[in-house]
This record gives structure tokens, C-alpha cells and sequence, in this order.
């Protein structure tokens, strides 16, 4: 979920992603005092200034750096490495991440239409999530239902499905029902033993038995609601 919205704030121009970046940098001085080197490059008076002494390795982070001289983290580097190649000091990157940079924010109704595009987004990947897990189901549920001679004709079986999947022909084994009237009853059955505010996903997670982070089996299997609903597709419920 994260990925898909840094990619589409990035398609809208929202934000720059950079590369993976290190973003911390343990420094060591060499030959020359380090207030003497802070005099002659810049950087390394910001250095001193930002960093963290552990026995004589200086640890500092480097969007601080950045930020401070107004330059970009990867500036940063490249001076260090610089410096570090007249033998006066030593550097260790650490802790290469995903750097953002905000370059156009949306205002007032702008920014209404960013949300309800990434609203739509996130919807349609949850829906094909939620057709794959369904269509894992469905395979499982045909093959229950069938014996097959040997591997072979099993193998042929499952073939033939994942390439009718592939095809965009999702299984739905899944037998469309109507919902029960005592829905609702059931919801507040689990609403009574939630600590905090859930999501209508996370209701339909316990509705159905699906292990998630927020649904962790090992908390929820013990309640009667729990995986009760199992025969409906989770769109349905959801």
C-alpha cells in the first residue's frame, strides 16, 4: 500500500523519489584536528556541529547536513568522499532509504482531487488482492471437491486453472448467497470486543478468518465470529 502511493503521489508531481540514499554517515579524523578541517571545508563545520561523538567516530545525519548547507543529500556524499580521498578522514554510509522530496503540494480543491484518486487507487488494488486470495480459495475448493488419479492429471488440473486465471477468467467458485439478516448484530458481536475504532475491513477480516496484522489470528480465533463467514466472498461482506 505504501509503494502504490508513493508511485502515485510521484505520477501527480506530489513529490521526487531519489534512489536509495544512505542517510547516516560515521566519520573518523585522521591527520588533521577536526576544528582545523572545519575551517578549511564547510561541510565538515556542519559536521561537527550536527554529529554525535562515540569514542572518536562521528555519527551524523545526513539530510540534517543537507538541509542545513541546502544541498542535496547525495552533495553530501560526494563531498565526504572528496575529503575521504586526501586521506584526512574516513567515512561508513549507513542506512540507505527512499528520500522524498515535496515539489508540487495541491491546495484547496486540488488536493481533494489528489485524495480521491488515491482513494480509487487503493480500492482497486484491495480488489485485486482480494480476487487473488478468493481465486487461491476457489483452487483449493476444487480440489477438494475432486480426486484425481494420479500427479499427472492433478498437475493438468492446476495448470489449466492458474492459465484460466492469467487470462483474466477469475475462478469463482465462491456461491453467491445472500447475506444473513443478523449481519449487522454480528458486526456489533465484534464491535463489543474490539479495543478502539476498526475499520469495515478489519470486521470483514474476522468475519471471514483472514490473519492480518490488525486481525492476528492468535487474538481473534477464539471468538465466534471468527472465520463464520467463510462461504461469502469478502467483497460481498466488505
Amino acid at each position: 500500500i505504501l509503494v502504490c502511493l508513493l508511485l502515485s503521489l510521484k505520477n501527480q508531481g506530489v513529490v521526487k523519489m531519489q534512489p536509495l540514499t544512505p542517510i547516516t554517515a560515521q566519520i573518523k579524523f585522521h591527520k588533521s584536528q577536526p576544528s582545523e578541517l572545519a575551517q578549511k571545508f564547510a561541510i565538515l563545520s556542519h559536521v561537527l556541529n550536527n554529529c554525535r561523538n562515540f569514542a572518536g567516530v562521528r555519527r551524523v545525519h545526513l539530510p540534517d547536513i543537507a538541509s542545513s548547507m541546502d544541498l542535496e543529500v547525495n552533495e553530501v556524499i560526494y563531498a565526504l568522499r572528496r575529503i575521504a580521498a586526501s586521506g584526512e578522514i574516513s567515512c561508513q554510509f549507513l542506512d540507505e532509504s527512499l528520500i522524498l522530496e515535496a515539489e508540487n503540494i495541491p491546495q484547496d480543491l486540488e488536493m481533494l482531487r489528489v485524495a480521491e484518486s488515491l482513494e480509487k487507487e487503493f480500492f482497486d488494488v484491495e480488489e485485486v488482492w482480494s480476487n487473488k486470495l478468493e481465486t487461491c480459495y476457489s483452487l483449493l475448493f476444487e480440489f477438494a471437491e475432486h480426486s484425481y488419479v494420479n500427479s499427472v492429471s492433478c498437475t493438468e488440473k492446476l495448470s489449466d486453472c492458474i492459465e484460466s486465471y492469467l487470462e483474466g477468467k477469475l475462478i469463482k467458485n465462491i456461491p453467491k448467497l445472500e447475506l444473513p439478516s443478523n449481519l449487522e448484530m454480528d458486526f456489533f458481536s465484534i464491535l463489543s470486543s474490539w479495543e478502539g475504532v476498526p475499520e469495515a475491513k478489519d470486521l470483514a477480516c474476522v468475519l471471514q478468518g483472514i490473519n492480518t496484522r490488525r486481525t492476528p489470528a492468535s487474538r481473534w480465533s477464539s471468538h465466534h465470529m471468527w472465520s463464520s463467514y467463510v462461504k461469502f466472498s469478502f467483497s460481498e461482506i466488505y
